[in-house]
């Protein structure tokens, strides 16, 4: 079925941009009211805002206390005085200097804030948190068009905007969208590199670099490389491999607390643990996993449409992609690097996690809407075959 676009604009690549500037807009759009409206302090903003202000020439310490002992942590107190059984923790400052450490190497946004300060002044983590909104569905169609058509693309990449944990934790002045946004486009650029240049690998080097410094999710690109190289076992999947695991290192030396600690510290409900040992670390584990699981049982009982979307669409993922694709290895491999994730810390996040999932899930989707589209035409599903060069030419080479 031909479309009015089809018709008026026969150059794919110019359908492509102007389906990414929608995208754009749209989600910019949803988002009007939270551009310039109140901030919600949540705790991990709190840190952000005091590493920003250590940037531009404060004491880190000083902006500490400065920032969680004035107003901008006046919810998260309210919070704390109103709910006794809840522990201190903002209006603690001894566990304020101990969980410090835990942001040390999150340094991206909080300089981007730093440079935006004299334009924005408090709203530019808020404002960067809601442009990685905007980017992540048009870097996420970008990536869904190098094997799904443009009407399929956008549909899913759209959907994208409407998605209730993506939107409920982007209004906050928080990494996860830029986690997100960023994991997009790793992927998109590790596509490129194999399907069109090699050049394409400074690009994906940067993403996972910038990742490793917005939250502790650089890994999870590189998990995805070596799904690829797995099977692939080509020069430029070894290429992929070896400058993510570069790139994902440096971060790697900023954080100043073991592994046991940051366990222990997930087992003290995000307290100061009393034993940080080896041992409580390990004879923990299995409660701990335990208690993780039945918050996202009662996740799933309160919010029973986001868990059946979510997956319904990584179900579809698995079952209609083609076996050994590119695009099938990379976002197979984040699922692999997702249940990594909850096994170093095995913590329940409220769905935020599970942001890391989105591209999987929304590739499922558009097989599943391309399937469904097929078979009302009464024709075969366009499901691209395994080995031949599949890449959209609209996209830039």
């Amino acid at each position: 079925m031909r479309t009015y676009l089809d018709d008026h604009l026969p150059d794919p690549r110019l359908r492509n941009w102007i389906a990414v500037a929608a995208l754009v807009l749209l989600a910019a759009l949803s988002m009007a009211k939270h551009w310039t409206g109140p901030i919600s302090w949540e705790t991990d903003a709190l840190f952000y805002q005091s590493t920003t202000q250590s940037i531009e020439g404060q004491d880190a310490q000083a902006a500490r206390q400065e920032v969680f002992g004035g107003p901008l942590s006046s919810y998260e107190r309210e919070i704390e005085r109103t709910h006794p059984e809840e522990p201190h923790r903002v209006s603690n400052p001894a566990w304020v200097e101990y969980s410090a450490p835990f942001y040390a190497r999150r340094l991206l946004l909080p300089v981007l804030a730093a440079a935006l300060h004299p334009v924005l002044g408090l709203h530019a983590l808020q404002d960067l948190s809601l442009l990685a909104f905007v980017l992540a569905p048009a870097l996420l169609f970008l990536l869904l068009r190098l094997r799904l058509t443009l009407k399929v693309s956008f549909i899913a990449a759209a959907a994208v905007i409407l998605w209730p944990p993506l939107r409920d934790w982007s209004v906050f002045p928080l990494t996860d969208s830029s986690g997100l946004a960023l994991l997009i486009a790793a992927l998109l650029f590790a596509m490129l590199s194999v399907e069109r240049s090699r050049r394409w690998l400074v690009p994906w080097f940067a993403a996972v670099l910038a990742l490793g410094f917005t939250r502790d999710l650089a890994f999870m690109p590189v998990v995805s490389a070596l799904c690829l190289l797995a099977v692939r076992r080509d020069r430029i999947s070894l290429q992929l491999v070896g400058t993510g695991v570069v790139a994902a290192l440096p971060p790697l030396f900023v954080h100043g607390l073991s592994q046991t600690q940051s366990l222990t510290y997930v087992y003290a409900n995000h307290t100061i643990p009393t034993d940080t040992s080896v041992s409580a670390a390990i004879s923990g584990y299995p409660g701990n996993l335990a208690h993780m699981l039945g918050r996202y049982g009662t996740y799933a009982a309160d919010h029973p449409a986001v868990v059946f979307l979510l997956i319904v669409g990584v179900a579809s993922a698995f079952v209609l992609a083609p076996r050994r694709d590119s695009l099938t290895l990379l976002v197979w491999g984040t699922f692999l690097g997702y249940l990594m994730l909850l096994a170093i810390g095995p913590s329940f996040s409220a769905f935020r996690y599970e942001l890391v999932l989105v591209p999987l899930m929304m590739f499922g989707y558009g097989l599943l809407g391309e399937r469904v589209l097929a078979r009302l035409r009464r024709t075969e599903p366009a499901c691209p075959p395994v080995e031949p060069d599949l890449a959209d030419p609209a996209l830039p080479r």
